[in-house]
């Protein structure tokens, strides 16, 4: 047994729990904690504290049997597991009794290592012997096994009581940490603003700028060079194939992440504040292979931490996905990638397919011992991670209806009968299992739906979210602002009472309880979103169109899957960064054009959608709005302001590209043909202005300080006098109206300039 001296250890023959006494052989060294940094004086609030522990000889053994997996189970411990080992440290601020619990996570250290040049290809494209060829890792030997990270939410002298528990029994405490907090923090949790519609940042909205790097993976955007090589003719096939570590059965190599956090400093670089990330087998998920154990993934767990660290270093902001839903997908289903529920990989059947014995994948979702052991994924994960304000929130599940669908992305089965059910308990039970920990009620937490929603899904009421998020990729062709004027104002976020305006299915936030129909008031974000339709697979003119346009939309972030591949575009980041973080979104009101905002609530108003995209004057065609231009924005409550974008529509995917149009429809002919507009004669307006002269400025979106054109007009139907050109650069067009007599300074934000961290 063990006994605990508060000065000495000294090691016997059997350990068990013996009141509060613990001893140890004389020539063991006495577990420490420590911490794992250099200056013990300098740190600042929110800013990451980590605790290194060092175990008694025995637990250590037990621990390293389970990792390298030999001798019996009676003689193993699984680190990651907490009925079998669990840290945690209890932290408590200097004349305060309120006592903040974080759990510690079980820590390998590596040195990776990479090849100075490409390897040959084995055969007409890179196979997974060739990537590993690439680079790999070293075990680096580490005194201190389990760590522990915190990030002081205040100034003041702080204490950690760290404890060790075993087979649920308390064995040890350690010698209490004292450090000091001295610096005010240099950046801030992400939480909700007071209106319920945007993000916040301390008393200031954020508005997150950026996109999809989905995970480490080659491809074109990440690493061009190495992905020539995924492609060649494959003689079998007799035509070019592609491939890249998500059909093969390798993970990525050091090279893959040192590009993929080169990506993110370059997104920064460019202006950008944000990026969702997934956790996906091949680079960042820790459990794969084998049930509750990760040590296999423990190198991927070291590399996000340093995409963790980029994020920091380059004030990005990450949307972490805890879960793809290709591994939860048949092969067939799940864009034929080989990490899915019914593939082998390296000898290996997916562990949770494994555990509940079933070739269907929706068994995970109900089955007691799954989702426990998923829960101590979770843990682990916000353990590990949860210290870092630069994480916006988690996101549950990447698409998780598209789980038991009989193709890849097709919610069919969710859809079906009560089948929703299932996943809405299912998140609902993981959802309060984060919001559990200290830093799941730190973090904002999301759902994540791939299409409609159920129309009697109540997820996203329960108060386990504070957000709500969905997967759109089908806008109405090749009419985007249609979409965002109508479908986000009317579908997601209008908060009318009844039915009348709750026409899509879109609608994530409304509740069918059958005694109550009303909207629940959560910011709304697309996490992923690209214009594809009939737009030659999400040609770079209409991503650019729908990233602005969703800015003025009213929803609290919207991000391109496909924009990481068109880096020449990244500036775009930048510019809206520069336009929309210079007003304050939440004092003063603003709602999206086709609202009306009344008492605080947005209201749809179907004549001011048709004001901002008009049909031609002198053509009719029924439920179509053919007009050559459309306008998304925002306006103030008071109604003497108004901010957004204008677009030529006749400047689009068909007419600035040589791609096949096949499902181009034949009712839009009058944007065949790529033109320049004169918006007083053909153009949209500015709907829901108060009375009164007001003065419109117009900007080129490459250059949002710098005016190019100065109108007049007067509301409360205000109309633009600016010609749009048809070309590349110039077919969006910022503008911002005000009443004479007010100045932008009114609604202008405390402190215009972002906080930007420099490297010590």
């Amino acid at each position: 047994m063990f006994v605990k001296n508060r000065y000495f250890i000294f090691l016997v023959a059997t350990f068990s729990f013996l009141g509060t006494e613990i001893c140890f052989g004389q020539n063991e060294a006495a577990p420490k904690a420590l911490l794992m940094h250099q200056n013990l004086e300098d740190f600042a609030v929110n800013e990451k504290v980590e605790i290194g522990l060092s175990l008694p000889a025995e637990v250590n053994q037990k621990i390293e049997n389970f990792v390298l997996g030999i001798n019996s189970p009676q003689e193993q411990l699984n680190p990651y597991l907490e009925w079998d080992v669990r840290v945690f440290a209890e932290f408590t601020l200097d004349g305060s009794s309120d006592v903040i619990t974080v759990d510690g996570f079980y820590f390998k250290d590596f040195d990776a290592w990479s090849a100075k040049e490409l390897p040959t290809k084995s055969s007409y494209i890179y196979t997974s012997a060739d990537i590993k060829k690439l680079g790999g890792y070293k075990e680096k030997n580490t005194e201190q096994p389990f760590r522990v990270r915190f990030s002081p939410p205040s100034k003041g002298i702080w204490t950690a009581k760290v404890h060790l528990v075993i087979d649920g029994e308390p064995l040890l405490e350690y010698e209490a940490i004292t450090f000091s907090v001295k610096k005010e923090a240099t950046t801030e949790f992400i939480s909700i603003t007071e209106n319920k519609r945007f993000f916040a940042q301390g008393n200031e909205v954020f508005y997150p700028s950026g996109m999809n790097l989905s995970w480490p993976e080659t491809d074109n955007g990440i690493d061009p060079e190495f992905n020539k090589g995924m492609c060649g003719y494959s003689e079998y096939d007799k035509k070019i194939m592609c491939g890249n570590e998500g059909y093969m059965d390798t993970y990525v190599a050091p090279r893959t992440y040192q590009k993929y956090r080169e990506l993110m400093v370059n997104l920064a670089k460019e202006g950008a504040n944000f990026m969702r990330t997934i956790m996906y087998p091949t680079g960042t998920e820790i459990e794969w292979e084998q049930l509750g154990n990760y040590s296999k993934r423990m190198h991927m767990a070291l590399e996000m931490d340093s995409i963790l660290e980029t994020a920091e270093k380059s004030n990005i902001y990450l949307l972490w996905d805890m879960q793809t839903h290709y591994s939860f997908q048949l092969s067939e289903r799940a864009y034929h990638r080989n990490w899915s529920w019914d593939k082998k990989m390296n000898g290996y059947d997916f562990c949770y397919k494994k555990l509940v014995k079933n070739n269907d994948p929706v068994d995970f979702f109900t089955n007691a011992e799954a989702k426990r052991y998923y829960q101590q994924r979770i843990r682990y994960i916000i353990a590990r991670w949860g210290y870092s304000p630069n994480i916006l929130g988690f996101e549950l599940f990447c698409e998780i209806t598209n789980v038991g669908s009989p193709k890849a992305d097709n919610n069919d089965f969710y859809r079906t009968g009560e089948n929703y059910k299932i996943y809405r308990d299912w998140q609902v039970e993981m959802g309060a299992y984060v919001k559990s920990f200290y830093y799941g009620k730190r973090h904002l937490l999301t759902a994540s739906y791939g299409g409609e929603k159920h129309e009697d899904d109540d997820t996203f009421h329960h108060p386990v979210f504070d957000f709500m998020s969905s997967n759109i990729y089908d806008f109405e062709h090749p009419d985007f602002a249609n979409y965002y004027i109508k479908s986000v104002a009317g579908g997601c976020l209008d908060e009318t009472k009844g039915d009348k305006a709750n026409w899509h299915s879109y609608s994530l936030n409304r509740n069918y309880s059958g005694k109550e129909d009303y909207q629940i008031r959560k910011p709304m974000i697309y996490s992923e979103a690209d214009a594809i339709g009939a737009t030659c697979d999400s040609t770079v003119v209409e991503l650019r169109r729908a990233i602005w346009q969703a800015t003025f939309s009213g929803l609290a972030g919207s991000f391109s899957w496909d924009f990481r591949f068109r880096k020449k575009y990244y500036s775009i980041y930048g510019q809206i960064e520069k336009c929309i973080n210079e007003i304050d979104l939440l004092k003063y009101g603003w709602h999206p054009g086709a609202t009306e905002n009344v008492e605080g609530n947005w209201e749809y108003n179907e004549a001011f959608a048709k004001s901002m995209n008009p049909k031609m004057k002198y053509r009719k065609v029924k439920g179509k709005n053919e007009g050559p231009a459309d306008v998304s924005f925002l306006r103030s409550e008071d109604k003497n302001f108004a901010m957004g974008v204008i677009t030529n529509k006749t400047f689009n995917s068909k007419t600035a590209d040589s791609c096949n149009h096949q499902v181009w429809p034949n009712e839009y002919n009058v944007l065949n043909v790529a033109r320049s507009i004169e918006l007083a004669n053909e153009g949209p307006s500015i709907p829901g202005m108060s009375k009164g002269k007001y003065e419109i400025e117009y900007f080129y979106v490459n250059d949002p300080k710098r005016s190019v054109g100065f109108s007049t007009s007067s509301g409360p139907n205000l109309t633009f006098d600016f010609t749009i050109p048809a070309n590349n650069f110039n077919y969006i067009v910022i503008f911002k109206a005000k009443k004479v007599g007010s100045s932008w300074k009114e609604v202008q934000k405390s402190s215009i300039a972002p906080k930007v961290k420099t490297e010590k």
